[in-house]
Formats: structure tokens, sequence, C-alpha cells
């Protein structure tokens, strides 16, 4: 499905396949999470403030992806983890994070609606909303919805997500996270 994406989102930035920095698709364990944020402490911005924002925000979603991916595979240790698609794309004007994976068709309704309003929501009423959200009694949690709050405030911009049924069953959920770069900000 990331493939699909991917060739979706260098056709609609009109980029070239050299502007990508790494794709993966596949069971997302602690190993797995631990390799890639070690990846993303290497790349370097100029801006250190972009840096620091992906770093934050990919964290996030590899730990949604593997919490609450409808789809799992074993990998390590017998533990079921949770399957998706990362990309990161570094264009010469800005760099784009594209994470998914698939979700159960009765989870579309509420996961638009939590995406729709935390999209509704400033910083400040975001904030107050992660706290309610967070000292909710021990099993009233649904799953991803701090994670997507979190990725929110960082960003400083509302969620670009998209939902695309696959079949009865299941759906494809994306979150796209776009970073405008100043002329001078460049990848090592």
């Amino acid at each position: 499905m990331i493939l699909q994406k991917q060739q979706m989102v260098i056709e609609k930035y009109s980029l070239d396949a050299n502007a990508v920095n790494f794709c993966y698709s596949g069971p997302i364990d602690q190993f797995v999470l631990r390799s890639i944020s070690d990846f993303m402490n290497r790349i370097t911005f100029e801006c250190s403030d972009i840096s620091k924002k992906l770093y934050i925000i990919l964290v996030e979603l590899l730990q949604n992806i593997s919490h609450y991916s409808a789809e799992k595979k074993q990998y390590i240790e017998n533990k079921l983890s949770g399957v998706g698609d990362v990309l990161l794309i570094n264009s010469s004007h800005e760099i784009l994070l594209l994470a998914g994976n698939t979700i159960k068709t009765e989870q579309i309704t509420p996961i638009r609606e939590k995406c729709l309003l935390i999209n509704s929501l400033n910083k400040e009423s975001l904030r107050f909303y992660k706290r309610q959200q967070m000292n909710r009694p021990y099993g009233a949690y649904d799953g991803a919805h701090i994670g997507l709050i979190q990725v929110a405030i960082i960003s400083n911009q509302p969620l670009k997500f998209d939902i695309l049924l696959i079949d009865k069953n299941t759906a494809y959920f994306t979150i796209e996270i776009v970073f405008q770069k100043k002329e001078q900000t460049v990848l090592h």
C-alpha cells in the first residue's frame, strides 16, 4: 500500500524518486523503532527545530502503528507487532513524513471524528484535551488518540489524514506531516 501512496506523493509533489530518504514497510517492534530512530538521529537538518519535531512525530507515529495497526505479524521473541509503512521525503522546499497502517472498517468513523476534533482545536485547547485524555480511567482509553494529539501539537498544523477502503473489513489510514523548509535548510 505504501508503494502506491509513495508514487501518489511523488507525483503530487512533482518529486523525483531521489528525494525519498527512506521508506519502510513491515512490522514495527522495539528493534525497528530503535533502528529508525537511530537513523533519524543521524540525519541532520540545518534547522534543528525541524529535526527535533520530525523525530518526536516519527516516534509517535511508529508507536501508534506498532500498537494499533489491524495487521499484526510475529517478528521477534514471539511477540505480535503492528505492521505499517513510513516514508520520509526531502524535496528542495519541504520535508514530508508519511505513515500508514491498516485499520478495521469499524474504526473509520471514530478515527475520522477524532482527527476532525483534533483539527478543530487550537494549540492551547489541544494541550488541555491531551491532559483530559491522559487522566481518563484505565480501560477507558480507546487507542492512538494521545499520539495523534501530540503530533498535532508538535507539528503545529492540522492533521492531514486519509482513509482508503481496502475491502469490507479493512481500510488504510495515513497521516502526512509536511514541514516547509527555509531556503538554506538541507539534509546531510
